[in-house]
């Protein structure tokens, strides 16, 4: 499980957490249904100790017509890469 996936979101910062002990990402941010792509996220100043079986600390999820709009990601720590996943538009 992922300690926090995501969907549908507009307007939303996530600042100052510690993510750890998490199975496959620590945030994962994807497509939820006709309600869109999450847009308008502030993701700082967290510490990423990732993931059990995953591969990334930090996704944007691609595959469901996922669109990054938005998003400002800066002055995080982690030991796994993040990643905007290929084949999206960002």
């Amino acid at each position: 499980m992922d300690c926090l996936h995501v969907t549908a979101v507009d307007g939303m910062t996530i600042r100052g957490n510690r993510f750890s002990n998490c199975e496959a990402f620590d945030v994962l941010f994807t497509v939820y249904g006709s309600a869109g792509s999450p847009r308008n996220v502030t993701i700082e100043n967290n510490f990423f100790d990732c993931c059990r079986s995953g591969y990334y600390s930090l996704q944007l999820g691609s595959g469901h017509g996922e669109q990054w709009t938005n998003f400002a990601i800066r002055n995080n720590s982690t030991d796994k890469p993040m990643t905007i996943a290929p084949g999206c538009r960002a």
